[in-house]
C-alpha cells in the first residue's frame, strides 16, 4: 500500500476543557498509529483558559494549569492555539494581566503557537508583544462574501484564515486552479448525457490528486439527489 503524500490535519476544539480527554486520546494517537489513517494528522489544539477578557464569551470549564496544558501538548509538538477572538476589545483590555501572561507562556514554548484573532487592536499588541506567535484569522469575523474571504487571505498579518461556514456552499471556488484543456470537452459530454437523464450537474473542479476531477448535481431533496448519484455512478 502507497503513502499518500499529503495529509489532513485536524483541528481539535477544547484545548483546556477537554484536556483530560486528550491527555489519554493523544498518546494513543501516536503510539498506536495502526489504529488511524495514516494520511490524518492533528495540526492543532485551540482554546482559553476560563475568564479571559480576551476570549470574548467562550466558556471553558476547566481549572487546569495553562502551564501543565501547553507543556503536554507541545511534547508530542503539536501547536496550541489561544482563542481570543474578542471583536469588542479597546485599548483599555489590552493591559489584562491574565490574557497577556498567558500570551506570555505561549509565546516562550519551542513550539510555534497562535493566536486566533479578530480584533485589528489586539492584532497589533500580539505582533509588537509577542513576535513569535502566529495568527489565525476567527471565523468569528463572519466573512461570507468570497472577496472579503480573498482580501482576508492576502493579509500579511495572517498565518492561516478560518472561512466561514457559510462558504461551504461555494466550494467550488476555493480551486482556483484552471481544469486541464483536455478535461472540458469529456465532462461537457458527462453533463450533457446526466442532463438527459434529468441529472441537474453543475459544480466540476479539480481534485487534489493527479488526473482525479470532480463533478456534483444541484441540491435538491434526499429522495431526489439519492437517485441523481445513483444515475451518476
Amino acid at each position: 500500500m502507497s503513502i499518500p503524500s499529503k495529509k489532513a490535519y485536524y483541528h481539535l476544539p477544547g484545548m483546556f476543557e477537554f484536556f483530560e480527554l486528550y491527555r489519554r486520546f493523544i498518546p494513543l494517537f501516536y503510539e498506536h498509529r495502526e489504529y488511524f489513517y495514516e494520511w490524518c494528522d492533528i495540526g492543532s489544539v485551540y482554546g482559553a483558559p476560563s475568564d479571559c477578557i480576551w476570549g470574548g464569551g467562550r466558556i471553558e470549564l476547566s481549572d487546569y494549569n495553562p502551564n501543565e496544558v501547553l507543556g503536554f501538548y507541545n511534547s508530542y509538538n503539536i501547536s496550541g492555539r489561544l482563542t481570543f477572538s474578542n471583536s469588542f476589545i479597546s485599548e483599555e483590555h489590552l493591559s489584562d494581566i491574565k490574557c497577556n501572561s498567558i500570551c506570555e507562556l505561549f509565546s516562550g514554548s519551542k513550539v510555534n503557537n497562535a493566536v486566533i484573532v479578530s480584533s485589528d487592536i489586539l492584532i497589533e499588541h500580539i505582533k509588537k508583544n509577542y513576535p513569535n506567535l502566529y495568527l489565525v484569522s476567527s471565523t468569528t469575523k463572519v466573512l461570507t462574501d468570497f472577496e472579503d474571504f480573498l482580501n482576508e487571505l492576502n493579509r500579511l498579518d495572517f498565518k492561516y484564515v478560518v472561512p466561514d461556514f457559510r462558504l461551504n456552499k461555494s466550494f467550488d471556488l476555493f480551486w482556483t486552479d484552471k481544469i486541464s484543456e483536455y478535461i472540458p470537452g469529456f465532462m461537457e459530454e458527462l453533463n450533457i448525457e446526466l442532463w438527459k437523464l434529468g441529472v441537474t450537474a453543475k459544480t466540476q473542479h479539480n481534485e487534489a490528486a493527479p488526473a482525479q476531477h470532480e463533478l456534483a448535481p444541484i441540491f435538491s431533496t434526499v429522495n431526489i439527489e439519492t437517485d441523481h448519484n445513483q444515475l451518476v455512478m
